[in-house]
């Protein structure tokens, strides 16, 4: 039998595939990372092609000075993750969904704002370094698609049904 649950490891969320096998009442399963750093997925889908959906409810009490102030009336927006296929290399980037360092627009102020989806760097870690590559974090870093996976639809923020 396959299940499909969600492991919690602190700040970081890992979606996994078990493949168990049982003999009476001893169970044992093996273990595959499906993707990382999503943000409190409260939903998890198959699709008619066996792919697997997440919705995230995004954190709360987002505030940024240069975005003007507190924003989380409408940010972040909730994804709609499609995650990888357990073949994806454990490490590939197309694991990666960006949390805790960014967060995704829903709705911010026309001067600042780039549109729903667009990845802005979470405040807590403005001016921070990337813990296992070291490298400076900043919206542009967010925006990089080869860091980032974009969820695949966004949700009015505080709308997860839960």
């Amino acid at each position: 039998a396959m299940l499909r649950c969600l492991h919690s490891f602190g700040f970081f969320l890992c979606a996994r595939q078990h493949h168990c096998q049982g003999v009476g009442v001893l169970v044992w399963c093996v273990c595959h990372c499906v993707c990382d750093c999503v943000c409190n997925t409260v939903g998890l889908g198959l699709d008619l092609q066996g792919r697997v959906w997440g919705m995230d409810a995004g954190p709360d009490n987002l505030v940024r000075d240069d975005m003007g102030g507190d924003i989380h009336d409408d940010n972040p927006g909730e994804e709609l993750n499609l995650l990888p296929d357990r073949e994806t290399p454990v490490g590939d980037t197309k694991r990666f969904f960006g949390y805790p360092y960014c967060f995704s627009e829903y709705k911010l102020p026309k001067d600042v704002g780039e549109g729903p989806m667009s990845q802005w760097l979470w405040p807590d870690f403005i001016g921070q370094r990337h813990w296992k590559t070291n490298e400076p974090l900043d919206d542009a870093w967010c925006k990089n698609e080869a860091n980032v996976i974009r969820p695949a639809m966004l949700l009015q923020a505080h709308s997860t049904g839960l």
